[in-house]
């Protein structure tokens, strides 16, 4: 069934609600911008607008390259909303309505400055014996120093301001010294806005280059993770806004700052990680809940277009990216759950059904975060279960059950009720994220109650969730409670400074992207996939109705790529 768009309502008007308000906020709480070397300055020809809507994917005008080839920026945009005392959304607060828009932006990148990276596993043993990259503090004798007080491994954009509608691109950048007495200036991004003075945030180019040896950029990379005087152009920072009613003279602030990442690119527009950050932070939040329940506990209502369908779509997507999945999920294989006999049998609740529904979450790999399925897990430590990917402990080794990853425990209790049973099919399909209909094609088609959580779903579902060593996005910080303001969904706490949520990823993020493959993050950085000229070729040769089963040969995504320093890569 299809999506059907909602009535145009009324809308309040501002001399309706303007006195009601008692509190607004930033949407998306945490925007995602993602880098690309395109150097076209305009919408559409350089950079596009990030997911506003969930289960959207749609391409850009013009695709994701520019007509050199060039990536083109993920650009994210924020929003303010009023809400009365009952949380109630009244409207969007922005120029269109009366608003002044007085927006700061603060990013940064701390990467070269924090610890060095060994993974969730082993952090006890990083800050326990103050290990920084070693090389660096050679340089400097910073051993015992603080990450923070490293400023001169730190690249920080200070306080920017955005006010006007459609404000031209204000730079996002600083400088980095490394072992050097001079800085070099480092591209971050930009900020901007646009027509209704909504705060539109673009990432830097994607550029990583060493100041090691002056002449030579890019030397031959020495560790998988932490290169000493290197730097790249990724960052985080934070987001806040004073909005002022011009007829009346009311002004307004959130009481929490939105975030903003500036990451990687994703080439895999369409294809999601079987667990995303958006499902690791609704967990996070649903965590005070079970352990306030106890035994009481229940996971809450169940539909499968909803909370099932969009994880077990996951495997066959990623069938396009990865060949372990392609040989389990993809359109020849025994788990293609896009096969409309598959999605019969399990969207039915019946008992005749419930076999196939109990086969499957028997494959399912075990939480990790609850203690109870420790020894369990252990059992499940090798490449039978799902995931098949690699876990916060590193590369999948057999026999390591850190080393696998696993879904959140928040999608396994889903899971447990609708193979039992209790679950319910809404053919309305309502969910508006990934299941078999339309989504709205624009937030504005949206509820406006439902916007502002829309917005972040949106932002998140995209991203990679696990594994997390060490991560696309984020890392591991990711699934501690205390990243978090536990009081505001999905809202970083107030404590995390500007470069904090990504001083944790590979420094250049180029040298991890590239070694790790197979079992890692296939929905940002492909592994397997097939090749333009095997599609063309093949197109000629099948009916649209055959040609996905027809799609069988994959190739390297990264062929024709040097490899790395010791030649060696992570399979």
């Amino acid at each position: 069934m299809l999506y059907r768009k909602p009535p145009l309502l009324a809308q309040p008007t501002m001399a309706d609600w303007i006195d009601h308000i008692a509190s607004v906020g930033i949407y998306p709480p945490i925007g995602i911008a993602r880098v690309g070397n395109s150097t076209e300055p305009n919408i559409g020809d350089g950079w596009y607008y990030g997911p506003e809507v969930p289960g959207r994917y749609d391409e850009p005008p013009g695709g994701f390259k520019d007509t050199t080839g060039a990536v083109k920026r993920q650009a994210a945009r924020f929003r303010v909303f009023a809400f009365d005392a009952n949380k109630t959304v009244l409207g969007e607060v922005n120029a269109n309505n009366g608003f002044t828009l007085d927006w700061t932006v603060r990013v940064a990148n701390k990467k070269a400055s924090w610890y060095a990276f060994m993974g969730k596993c082993s952090i006890k043993l990083v800050h326990s014996n103050q290990v920084m990259q070693p090389f660096a503090t050679q340089i400097y004798n910073l051993m015992y120093l603080l990450p923070d007080d490293r400023h001169l491994l730190i690249v920080d954009s200070g306080e920017q301001k955005i006010n006007k509608v459609n404000q031209a691109p204000v730079p996002l950048a600083g400088q980095f010294f490394g072992s050097k007495d001079t800085g070099t200036d480092v591209y971050l991004g930009e900020a901007r806005s646009d027509e209704e003075g909504r705060l539109v945030v673009l990432a830097g180019r994607g550029l990583s280059f060493s100041i090691a040896t002056e002449g030579i950029k890019y030397p031959l990379i020495l560790t998988d993770f932490d290169s000493p005087d290197w730097i790249d152009d990724t960052s985080d920072g934070w987001i806040s806004v004073k909005v002022t009613h011009l007829p009346t003279a009311k002004s307004f602030s959130p009481s929490t700052r939105a975030r903003v990442i500036g990451t990687t690119p994703k080439f895999a527009n369409g294809i999601y990680a079987p667990t995303t950050l958006y499902d690791v932070m609704e967990e996070i939040y649903e965590q005070p809940k079970r352990t306030a329940a106890g035994a009481a506990y229940d996971v809450g209502p169940v539909d499968w277009y909803k909370d099932i369908w969009p994880l077990l779509v996951r495997p066959p997507l990623l069938s396009w990216v990865n060949g372990q999945a392609n040989g389990g999920h993809g359109p020849n294989g025994p788990g293609n759950f896009y096969d409309p006999k598959w999605q019969e049998v399990l969207s039915d609740s019946s008992e005749d059904n419930k076999p196939q529904r109990k086969g499957i979450l028997g494959r399912m790999r075990l939480p990790e975060t609850n203690a109870k399925y420790d020894k369990a897990r252990g059992g499940q430590a090798f490449p039978y279960f799902m995931p098949w990917l690699s876990g916060d402990g590193g590369r999948a080794t057999p026999g390591d059950p850190t080393t696998f990853s696993s879904i959140t425990e928040l999608q396994y209790d889903r899971l447990v009720k609708w193979s039992d049973g209790y679950f319910t099919s809404n053919t309305s399909c309502k969910c508006g994220s990934l299941c078999q209909c339309s989504p709205p094609g624009d937030i504005e088609e949206v509820p406006l109650q439902d916007r502002p959580g829309q917005l972040t779903k949106a932002s998140l579902e995209a991203t990679i969730g696990a594994p997390l060593y060490p991560g696309i996005e984020l890392s591991w910080n990711a699934e501690v409670s205390e990243t978090y303001n536990l009081e505001s969904p999905f809202t970083i706490n107030e404590d995390v400074k500007q470069g904090d949520l990504t001083k944790y990823l590979s420094l250049p993020w180029q040298s991890d992207f590239y070694m790790c493959r197979s079992y890692w993050w296939p929905s940002a950085r492909p592994d397997a996939i097939v090749s333009e000229v095997d599609y063309k070729r093949l197109q000629k040769a099948f009916q649209p109705s055959d040609l996905a089963k027809g799609l069988t040969k994959r190739v390297p995504w990264e062929r024709g790529i040097h490899q790395n320093y010791t030649g060696m890569l992570f399979v």
